[in-house]
């Protein structure tokens, strides 16, 4: 590419190679990192690990990619355009194939001219905010006055504020299972002849619930705001469960798929170079053809197994025991080790270090000619290491640290209204963008050069990407890579910024940074003066520079605790609670533990159930580890007070001389359980599926268009909603379903929140089901972390 450059290859000697950690904290190694942000390692000679697995007996599934819808600009316009034909659509009229418009030729050029067509991409017009510049400019000038209008109706759906959400019911969102055929809106069932189904996702909408309410049935097909704004902008790779390989399958499958793709690409030519496969990819990706762009590809990614002999294709002593595998065991640069060599901070983890997948655990990358892996920067903005054990090659692209912000700047110009739905886009590993396009983008914005390098990266050798760097790139062929974590002293200083980005697109943290910062700050204390500790091999200036990141970093989250504790809004709310001792919490959690499940793997990258989420203590607002102190809430409890006022409102309703309550005509039977009144019926969530009934027969299924109803009252006359009741019923499966998950989930149903995003909610607490769900976890007081940092650590500083 035009636009690249090629980043160094290191060659270390025996000695540097047998301790990477050090090596690359040189201050040489980590400036040639941060000037190119990825390296190449080629390690010394005679070094050459075996392929420690089984190619006819491990299995895997792949993931399709679909190289055109990767590009950012595609799936920007993608996205808008489906949002654009359904307003099309709502008003009756055809849709638009591409979205390209054709625009008048000049005065004077004739329709025969043989020059080039003019067209425009709406979207384009829509994000540069031209498309009153265009009027008189399209050849149909029906098509520009109903983009006129749709780019009105999207600025006014743009400017709605949301309305605030109490915390309650927030979190019944959160933990109620919700009916299929209920309101997305009021989350009711209520007057089904009056419940439209949008025609594109499918959801149910009371006609009353729309903004602006509807009065009548529309004639056309009919969608609602999501659909009409376009899609959500959600995007993933579909994973092929269905097909499982070995790796020599899948070897024989890419080997047959590059002879095809050499025909018809490279006019034969069986072994093309890495700059011809490289153009043909980026063609592939930028593609308007109708022909490429639905170009599929198959990439065995992010595979972990952990079978005995299968979380790595390094040689463990999980593995059969065989002589050549014994120089590798335990050397620092087998990728199972590296997390946790000398001097990487990872060690710092106390809590399930060993079981975060893809980044202390190694995961595998089986490739295929054209499989990619898009522009991302690692979690925590960490240190990777890849290593590649076979194969064809890897092309890698990097942009260092510095040129990160501006990277994310021309992305979000490029399609602003898709990051304002996905504000974590650019975490997600689902885009792609060229270098060319990117360098000509930042050329046009800030007039300047970006930096962006490349690696090509052959087996036997190692990829070595810096914090903060965004990294991408794609396959040559089949090959087998394999990659992990790890830190060094340097990182430290960019461990706080990940957070602190983090939070606004409420990015999920993988660990808790300050627990560690809290680690080091101990070890490096109780260690001083002591012979033999790993940082004596590091150079005093890097250590020092640690030190100083650890201590500041950790000061500055004890004076925000201190300052969120001294607010009296803060106080008020909390005074009153439950306090519960972390430490002890803790305790006893752990001690339950093996009663209740196995150890499982933590994720890193896929969306984790409900279930599993609740075994981590995460901030319900901001997805970051709360410290210090924290507030607790229990859907369980303020479902039961909710149940608990319902009935005792019921109470006046007794039987009497002149009153006798209705019996509910749909109720099966009812029981008593926990002093609860449950009425158990046919739609009840608990009841095993083998034993729920239908309740409706073939022709009253609800018929999915939406110019038909969800379902053909039996009365044209609306009856009245008994609003209390529903949400009554609501609450009881809500409980029921709480009570049972919490068997093998004791957290299940509880959530939390860290005093920053406490602080920002104060007006979205109902204080009534506050004092009666909510707890304080305490883990240490204000005082006795003063009492840390001045006595045990000597640091004279003002708190």
């Amino acid at each position: 590419m035009l636009h690249t450059q090629e980043a160094p290859t290191l060659y270390p000697s025996e000695e540097e190679f047998s301790d990477p950690i050090r090596y690359l904290s040189s201050k040489e190694i980590i400036g040639i990192g941060e000037q190119y942000g990825i390296l190449k390692i080629k390690p010394p000679r005679g070094w050459r690990p075996p392929f420690a697995l089984n190619p006819d007996t491990f299995k895997f599934h792949t993931r399709l990619q679909t190289l055109s819808e990767l590009s950012l600009t595609n799936r920007s316009r993608l996205f808008w355009l489906n949002g654009f034909n359904n307003y099309l659509r709502m008003k009756g009229k055809e849709q638009l194939e591409t979205g390209f418009a054709d625009l008048k030729r000049p005065l004077g050029e004739h329709h025969g001219s043989t020059g080039a067509k003019k067209e425009v991409h709406l979207y384009d017009l829509y994000v540069e905010n031209e498309a009153y510049s265009y009027k008189g400019k399209f050849e149909d000038e029906s098509l520009y006055r109903d983009f006129v209008e749709y780019v009105h109706f999207l600025k006014n759906k743009g400017q709605e504020r949301p309305a605030r959400t109490s915390v309650s019911c927030q979190m019944k969102d959160m933990f109620r299972k919700k009916k299929s055929n209920a309101c997305e809106k009021c989350g009711k069932l209520d007057e089904p002849d009056t419940i439209l189904i949008c025609d594109d996702c499918n959801r149910n909408f009371h006609m009353r619930c729309l903004e602006p309410a509807l009065k009548e049935v529309p004639d056309t097909d009919w969608f609602c705001d999501d659909c009409l704004k376009g899609s959500s902008a959600e995007y993933g790779f579909e994973e092929d469960f269905e097909s499982i390989y070995t790796i020599r399958e899948f070897a024989r499958e890419c080997d047959d798929l590059k002879t095809r793709y050499c025909n018809e690409m490279f006019n034969g030519d069986m072994n093309p170079s890495v700059d011809a496969i490289e153009k043909v990819f980026w063609r592939l990706v930028d593609t308007q053809d109708e022909e490429e762009e639905d170009f599929e590809v198959r990439y065995g990614a992010d595979i972990h197994n952990d079978g005995p002999g299968e979380v790595s294709a390094f040689p463990t002593r999980s593995h059969p025991f065989k002589e050549e595998y014994d120089r590798y065991l335990d050397h620092p640069f087998n990728l199972t080790n590296l997390p946790f060599a000398k001097g990487s901070l990872l060690s710092y983890i106390k809590e399930n270090r060993d079981q975060i997948s893809g980044m202390t655990i190694p995961w595998l990358y089986i490739g295929s000619m054209f499989s990619t892996f898009c522009w991302h920067k690692e979690d925590h903005y960490t240190l990777s290491a890849n290593y590649c054990h076979m194969g064809a090659t890897k092309k890698w692209y990097g942009i260092p640290a510095a040129d990160c912000e501006i990277f994310e700047s021309v992305c979000h110009d490029l399609c602003p209204d898709y990051f304002s739905k996905q504000p974590d886009l650019l975490h997600q590993l689902v885009t792609l963008l060229s270098p060319d396009r990117i360098s000509e983008l930042v050329r046009q914005k800030f007039g300047r050069k970006i930096r962006i390098f490349s690696v090509n990266q052959e087996p036997n050798e190692f990829v070595i990407t810096f914090p903060k760097v965004y990294h991408a790139g794609f396959n040559c062929g089949f090959n087998v890579n394999e990659a992990v974590n790890f830190t060094m002293p340097y990182w430290l200083r960019y461990g706080k910024q990940a957070i602190d980005e983090y939070k606004p697109v409420k990015k999920e943290n993988v660990f808790n940074h300050f627990k560690l910062l809290r680690n080091i700050l101990d070890d490096l204390r109780a260690r001083q003066g002591m012979p033999d500790v790993w940082w004596t091999d590091f150079e005093t200036s890097s250590i020092s520079s640690m030190i100083k990141t650890a201590f500041v970093d950790y000061l500055t989250a004890v004076r925000n605790y201190k300052a969120k504790m001294s607010s009296r809004d803060i106080q008020s709310l909390l005074h009153g609670l439950e306090v519960i001792d972390y430490q002890n919490y803790i305790k006893l959690r752990e001690e339950d533990r093996p009663s209740r499940q196995s150890d499982k793997v933590v994720g890193r990258k896929g969306t984790m159930s409900t279930e599993e989420e609740a075994e981590e203590i995460i901030c319900m607002n901001c997805k970051a580890y709360p410290n210090f102190k924290w507030l607790g809430l229990d859907m369980l409890k303020e479902a039961q007070l909710a149940i608990d006022k319902y009935n005792k409102s019921q109470e006046s309703l007794l039987p009497t001389p002149n009153h006798t309550p209705k019996q509910d005509q749909a109720s099966s039977f009812s029981k008593e359980e926990d002093g609860v009144i449950i009425i158990l019926d046919d739609d009840d969530d608990d009841e095993p599926p083998a034993r729920r009934r239908s309740t409706e027969s073939d022709e009253e299924a609800p018929v999915r268009k939406s110019r038909r109803l969800a379902k053909k009252s039996d009365s044209p006359v609306s009856q009245p909603i008994d609003e209390a009741k529903l949400e009554y019923e609501a609450n009881v499966s809500l409980l029921r379903r709480i009570k049972r998950r919490r068997k093998q989930f004791p957290n299940y149903g509880k959530v939390y929140m860290c005093l920053n995003c406490l602080e920002q909610r104060l007006d979205d607490f109902e204080l009534d089901q506050l004092k009666y769900c909510g707890a304080v976890f305490l883990e240490n007081e204000v005082g006795e972390l003063e009492k840390y940092l001045t006595d045990q650590l000597g640091a004279e500083v003002e708190i």
